[in-house]
This record gives structure tokens, sequence and C-alpha cells, in this order.
């Protein structure tokens, strides 16, 4: 399977046959790399790998939540984000336009990058809030059509990065030309933007990896009001705040 992509229906029934054992080895006392388990699996950066795994490994209810509740939670996200008086049309370069003259996927998919926004996450030294620019390049980078994407993935190699993040290439954050999941500097890609920050959650929590700085807010978000995960409850603020208005 170091190898080889095919027969996919072989690949696929090996990989629900090593998942508790790649489970237990990840979680490991002496744990290895996000780079050893990608050497040694390669095929978790094979499309729908990272889900099977985290549906019989995390939990097969949560697996379809960002699909299910997102297209109602999103609307709430810009309005939330325009009475908070978040400047996130600065932010993303809309401050000639509205979100309602996006159709209504386009504001879904908008609502992803006013997240970071609205709940940014600490500095590296945790003395405070990062920046709203690191804090939204660190969920969800975007580059124009005319980047080299080798070359911004070498670049990105010796600057600080989540081990896995989105990069959308073209066009723009609401309507990407190519979407792509960043693994350990390694390009996924992705069929939506819907599917990347899916496969970015999940892919934290098969690989084990802690939580960056820079966008723990956001994967607390997703964490406790998309995917309903345990343990913990929420701690910060601007999430409690939020859970509050929403529900009310």
């Amino acid at each position: 399977m170091k190898q080889n992509r095919e027969p996919k229906a072989k690949v696929e029934e090996c990989m629900r046959m090593t998942c508790k054992h790649r489970y237990d080895w990840i979680r490991a006392e002496n744990p290895p790399t996000i780079t050893e388990v990608l050497d040694r699996y390669p095929r978790l950066l094979d499309p729908g790998i990272i889900d099977a795994d985290y549906r019989q490994a995390i939990s097969e209810k949560t697996a379809d939540s960002l699909y299910a509740k997102w297209p109602r939670i999103a609307p709430r996200i810009l309005q939330y984000a325009n009475l908070q008086e978040v400047k996130w049309r600065k932010e993303l370069g809309m401050e000639n336009s509205t979100s309602s003259e996006l159709c209504e996927e386009e504001q879904q998919m908008l609502a992803f990058s006013i997240l970071p926004l609205l709940f940014m996450g600490r500095c590296k030294d945790k003395s405070g809030r990062c920046s709203a620019v690191n804090s939204l390049k660190a969920f969800i980078d975007h580059i124009s059509e005319s980047t080299d994407m080798p070359q911004y993935l070498t670049e990105t190699r010796v600057t600080e990065r989540p081990p896995v993040y989105i990069l959308t290439h073209g066009g723009t954050r609401w309507k990407p030309q190519q979407t792509f999941l960043i693994l350990e500097h390694r390009p996924v890609p992705c069929s939506s933007l819907i599917q990347a920050v899916d496969v970015c959650f999940k892919a934290i929590y098969i690989l084990d990896i802690e939580y960056h700085p820079h966008t723990c807010s956001v994967m607390e978000f997703l964490q406790h009001i998309i995917y309903g995960i345990p343990p913990g409850s929420l701690v910060r603020r601007a999430l409690i705040s939020f859970r509050t208005w929403f529900n009310n």
C-alpha cells in the first residue's frame, strides 16, 4: 500500500483492518511524529481514508455533522459577526461589497473565513490573542492563481504554520478555483471548501494533533458546536457568548 493506490477496494479494506492498530500506535506512550505516520501509512492522504478512519476510530455518529449543520449555522455566523462589529469585510477584501450579493452556497463558504476573525487564537507564547491575519491564515490561507504551488509549499516549510490547515488557490475565499488540505506540507486535493474543513478537523483527531495556538478557538468551535465531541467544555468567552446568543 505504500506504493499502490489500486485496487481501491482492496486498499480501503486493508486500511479498515489496520485502523485500530494505527489508532493505538499513534497514541502510544512514545508516539510517532506526523511524518512517521504518513511515511508508514501514505494512503491516509488518499481521498476518503481520513474520513473512514474517523468514522471507525472516533465517531460514526458525528461524521456528517458539518454537512448537516453548516447550512443552518453559516448565516448566523455572518449575522453574529455584524452584530459584534467584526471588521471581516476589510480583512477579506470585501469593503465595497456585501454578503447579500453572494449566493447561498458562497455565503456558507464565506462564513468559514469569518470564523477565525470571530474566534481568534492565541499567540504562540500564550501571552494574548494573535492577530486577525495570523488567525485567518493559520486556518484557511488563500493564494492567487499566479502563485506557484511548489514554491509556496517550500517557503511555508520555514514559516510558522500549523501541521494541518486549508489552502484555497485562485478565485476568492468563498469561490476558490482549487482547495487543498495541507498536511505536513503535503497538498491533499479536496472537492470543496466544506470538505477541506471537514477533513482538516478529522485529520487532527485521527493523527492526535494538539490544536495550534492560532487556530485553537476555531477548532474548539468545531469540536463542541459542530461535532459535539467530548471531553471538555467551552471555556473561551467568545465561544460561550456565541453559543448563548445562538441558542436564544
